[in-house]
């Protein structure tokens, strides 16, 4: 049974599934539905596909067959105290950091899509954005985790079963399906920003410049411009929630009108060589939006809460690759020359700029990029 709110997969063969095909779908409230699914193989045959948010472009949650796990109606927060907060995997991102919001509070790290569950952040590595003065990955502040395994048996690791809870952060499934988690969180803490433009051969000289400090980077890559705009937040001493309809306006203006804008100039202006100018000029603007007042300060809480519709009906779709940081200015360069040679020879070239964040080295799970 397909689920409404998902997009075919790319690769996917087009049309509707045969029936004989399709996977049944499983739609658990609780932990006990949760063992019954996992305990009934006849009825809910293998292979189990988690969904969270849906934010794959893989298979893994449209392919035929087996079952479907839709994780959406656990969704409830369950303990919140002034060190850590513990939920159901279904809650997303936003929700959560509304819920924390209330008490003053907020998740430590997070992620650039905000709509993605807490379940599918803990469970497989995405687009991450690091917090100004971090050092490890969200899946990092994971404190403890209960799970069902395959055969429906109840498990838990957590910080006094370190090398089990190493092996279950980022697992991607194959250790159980989560049901309870309990992640560490923090009073809200206040970043600055500033933006600021850089040639590509200046890229690693920049991120070299930001180790060990409490600065992290976000880059936006302009191919057609062969320019980054890097976003840099520092951490700021003091406490502060920043301008929340100031960054949710940001976020709108990023993720859902530039790629309204460019679908619309596609159709009111034919001409590509007139359009893509235009379209990469928009671009720009957007991201000197950072230069406002509003937003020359912000904080976790505030990111978290600027839900998107990336994963709705939006006209992005997104894959993630990983470089080491030495010798990235040369990636970045010989990404501007793909782009471009691809445009020349095919006429296609992507609207919205590529997004890149410093990954750090983080231990604290097997599979942790």
């Amino acid at each position: 049974m397909a689920l409404p709110r998902h997009k075919t997969a790319p690769g996917l063969p087009a049309g509707p599934v045969p029936k004989s095909q399709q996977a049944r779908l499983a739609l658990p409230a609780s932990a006990k539905d949760l063992v019954r699914v996992l305990e009934s193989r006849q009825h809910y045959p293998s292979p189990v596909r988690v969904i969270g948010s849906a934010s794959s472009s893989t298979r893994c949650t449209e392919a035929p067959g087996g079952t479907s796990l839709d994780l959406s109606e656990m969704n409830r927060v369950l303990r919140v105290d002034r060190n850590s907060v513990t939920v159901q995997p279904g809650i997303t991102l936003a929700e959560l950091a509304d819920v924390l919001d209330a008490e003053e509070l907020e998740l430590i790290g997070g992620f650039d899509y905000a709509n993605r569950t807490i379940g599918g952040a803990i469970s497989a590595s995405g687009l991450e954005a690091i917090s100004a003065g971090e050092t490890a990955s969200f899946v990092s502040n994971v404190q403890q985790i209960k799970f069902v395994t395959a055969d429906g048996q109840k498990g838990c690791v957590n910080d006094d079963t370190q090398t089990m809870l190493r092996l279950f952060r980022l697992s991607y499934g194959l250790l159980g399906v989560a049901y309870e988690i309990t992640l560490r969180v923090r009073p809200i803490q206040s970043f600055n920003v500033k933006s600021i433009r850089v040639e590509a051969a200046d890229i690693e000289n920049l991120l070299a410049q930001l180790t060990n400090t409490r600065t992290s980077a976000k880059l936006k890559l302009f191919p057609f411009r062969r320019s980054v705009h890097c976003e840099l937040r520092e951490q700021a001493d003091g406490a502060g929630s920043g301008k929340r309809l100031a960054w949710r306006l940001k976020s709108w203006a990023a993720n859902s009108a530039l790629p309204g804008a460019a679908l619309a100039l596609a159709k009111m202006v034919p001409v590509s060589r007139l359009r893509y100018p235009i379209v990469d000029s928009i671009g720009e603007t957007t991201l000197n939006l950072s230069a406002l007042g509003p937003l020359k300060t912000g904080s976790a809480a505030t990111e978290q809460m600027t839900q998107t519709n990336i994963f709705g009906n939006s006209p992005i779709e997104h894959t993630a690759w990983a470089f080491p940081q030495a010798g990235f200015a040369a990636t970045a360069a010989a990404y501007f020359d793909f782009c471009q040679e691809h445009y020349a020879r095919t006429g296609f070239r992507c609207d919205p700029p590529a997004v890149a964040f410093p990954a750090p080295r983080d231990s604290s799970a097997l599979l942790s990029p």
